[in-house]
């Protein structure tokens, strides 16, 4: 008789199938995938090569942005000679959150080598097969808004921003046209013109867009000057009048070099973020809370199985003290004085800014650096042809746009010092504010030692006789000039220290 021998078969040793278990669970704990490897089934092992193996838990690593994973025991039970390890997993995520995995299931089987792992992708997540792939979705949710002191909005996520497209043979005169948009869009005479220049008579341009209640509270007066040959409306995160860029500032595509930090946090990698301004510096607040979403997919789409899910919280609105009405006033006016100066000092001024404070609280209730931009420039969904060369143009630009000249100009103090001068005059008896001095568009100066032989003033055209308080108020260069021929005279050293101390040696009788 022939017999055929089977070998004897693989006994199941419980204890070190548990021990098994335990030491990969430990491993996967420390990233230490040459001593989970190593507990692998040969059949495992030949499935799957320890380069792949080990890529396979490194992306999960850092495609889930873990920080740390813990593991806690279930139960523990045998079924032939199969070990089944019961367990759940606890992961730190930067993306998704903490989250848990309850329930998994290991297989441990004997082999030539002792109690192995019956290892599959399914150790890593259950359902995940081959042909199947985890899906992370990160949802962005909507952003707050910004608002001025009444509750008025500068940034407005759900705005209606109103375009404007002309065509230079409708318009009745161009000049006229252009002076209406200076005051709607705050754009320079040169600015706008230069655009018109751009398009032959019959070609329909973009001008520009206008809040919703802007264009509504000016649609008569545009229909007159500039009769628009379409007017068009778009969805999008909406910045009143542009009148404030530099304080509320913009949001934009996530840059290259960042994009690493923000995936991180959570962000998908077409989100926009804040770039600047208040839109930077609250950006955690603005955002909210990004919900995410982990799931196995199949093949054809489906989804099998959610893993972990948190839904969006939606961002906070952030309130300023500066006045709406105000800051657009202010800006328009900024606008229209470079507009009409354009002929004489417009052409070597670089820009301008104004702050007003509230003598009371100290709150800014308006901050305008000029000249400014569209914010709307930087995001993707603005309505501009070339915006990559408008942006260039911003950069490019000697009068710097983009810059707070507010708070980031670093200035002599210019007329500010005239106040100085005045308290340290009218206080020393030098120059009694009712002393009448001449403002003339000329102050000869060489009689007291000045290198040159006349100074001009701001004004090119005389303004007769005035006291001290006119001086201020039309800030009279000439004027100022000789009090400081008098200072000088009456203490030499008043001049070199600062206006502080200025007024305090040169107006000893001077209280706080």
């Amino acid at each position: 008789m022939i017999g055929l021998n089977s070998g004897n078969p693989l006994e199941s040793d419980f204890d070190e199938g548990l021990q098994v278990a335990i030491t990969f669970l430990d491993a996967w704990e420390n990233q230490d995938y040459n001593t989970m490897y190593s507990r692998l089934s040969p059949n495992a092992r030949a499935a799957y090569p320890q380069a792949e193996f080990t890529t396979i838990y490194q992306n999960i690593w850092e495609d889930l942005g873990l920080s740390q994973i813990s593991w806690a025991r279930g139960n523990v039970t045998a079924q032939g000679t199969t070990v089944l390890f019961e367990y759940t997993v606890e992961f730190q995520s930067a993306t998704l959150g903490p989250f848990t995995d309850a329930m998994r299931m290991m297989r441990l089987v004997p082999t030539e080598e002792g109690m192995r792992v019956a290892w599959s992708r399914m150790d890593i997540f259950e359902g995940w097969s081959t042909g199947t792939r985890l899906d992370v979705r990160n949802t962005v949710p909507t952003r707050g808004n910004i608002y001025d002191r009444q509750g008025r909005a500068l940034a407005d996520q759900n705005g209606i921003a109103v375009q404007l497209y002309l065509t230079r043979n409708d318009i009745p005169n161009e000049d006229a046209c252009i002076n209406e948009l200076i005051r709607l869009l705050g754009r320079e005479y040169d600015d706008l013109r230069a655009l018109f220049e751009l398009y032959r008579l019959d070609t329909l341009f973009y001008a520009g867009e206008l809040d919703q209640e802007t264009y509504q509270a000016n649609e008569r007066i545009l229909n007159g000057t500039c009769r628009p040959t379409r007017v068009g409306q778009r969805a999008t995160r909406r910045y009143f009048g542009n009148a404030a860029p530099h304080v509320v500032g913009y949001v934009q595509r996530i840059p290259a070099d960042r994009v690493a930090e923000f995936q991180a946090l959570g962000y998908p990698p077409d989100a926009l973020v804040g770039a600047s301004g208040i839109e930077r510096t609250f950006e955690d607040e603005l955002r909210g809370t990004i919900g995410t979403r982990l799931a196995l997919i199949s093949a054809t789409d489906e989804e099998i199985r959610v893993i972990t899910e948190t839904q969006p919280t939606p961002g906070e609105s952030v309130y300023l003290t500066l006045d709406r009405d105000l800051q657009a006033a202010i800006q328009a006016a900024l606008a229209e004085a470079y507009s009409l100066a354009e002929p004489t000092w417009g052409q070597t001024s670089r820009g301008a800014a104004a702050v007003v404070l509230d003598v009371n609280t100290g709150a800014v209730l308006a901050m305008v650096s000029y000249p400014g931009f569209d914010p709307a420039v930087f995001n993707p969904d603005n309505p501009y042809f070339d915006s990559a060369s408008i942006i260039q143009g911003y950069n490019s630009d000697r009068r710097a746009p983009l810059l707070n000249r507010a708070t980031q100009g670093l200035y002599p103090l210019g007329s500010v010092f005239k106040v100085a001068s005045s308290v340290a005059a009218a206080n020393s008896g030098v120059v009694p504010l009712e002393t009448v001095l001449p403002c003339n568009a000329q102050w000869f100066g060489g009689q007291f030692g000045d290198s040159r032989e006349f100074r001009t003033n701001w004004n090119p055209q005389n303004e007769g006789m005035i006291d001290g308080k006119m001086a201020i108020i039309r800030s009279c260069n000439p004027y100022y000039w000789q009090i400081g021929v008098e200072l000088e005279r009456y203490d030499p050293f008043c001049c070199p220290i600062t206006p502080v101390c200025w007024a305090w040696v040169c107006a000893p009788g001077l209280t706080a």
